[in-house]
């Protein structure tokens, strides 16, 4: 049988359980900002795939005589890598008149573009539905 020798000591059940209660309340702190990290950076993601089909968007029209693509579906010689949103352009403009991410790689339902700013947001309950297009005025 194994014995401690009077010079041996260990740690109090007390001790173990204070530390154990330490590591829990650094996890609570934790947890909440790390998933606010990765709704920021989706919402950084997201604009920065709309503004590059914006300028996708002008390139398009200096080739066609001043016509704006109408859907992000035509813009796929101006634009590099996959889009994870379906994006609708108004014609005359070019600016996006709406944008949905319920496709197959979408931003997923945290994210909703705003129609009176142009930029994907974190999606707010109230505001239409996650990962659609909302208009913002009640």
């Amino acid at each position: 049988m194994f014995r401690f020798k009077k010079s041996q000591k260990g740690f109090t059940l007390i001790e173990l359980l204070i530390v154990i209660a330490i590591l829990g309340i650094l996890a609570a702190v934790a947890i909440p900002n790390v998933q606010g990290f990765i709704t920021s950076g989706k919402v950084s993601a997201a604009n920065s795939e709309c503004a590059s089909l914006q300028t996708a968007n002008q390139a398009y029209a200096a080739e066609n005589s001043g016509a704006f693509a109408t859907a992000s579906g035509s813009l796929t010689p101006y634009y590099n890598g996959a889009l994870k949103a379906s994006y609708t352009y108004d014609a005359g403009t070019g600016a996006v008149k709406t944008a949905d991410a319920t496709g197959v790689g979408g931003w997923g339902t945290s994210l909703v573009f705003n129609l009176d700013t142009q930029q994907w947001e974190r999606f707010v309950t109230g505001h239409g539905t996650a990962g659609k297009t909302y208009d913002p005025t009640p």
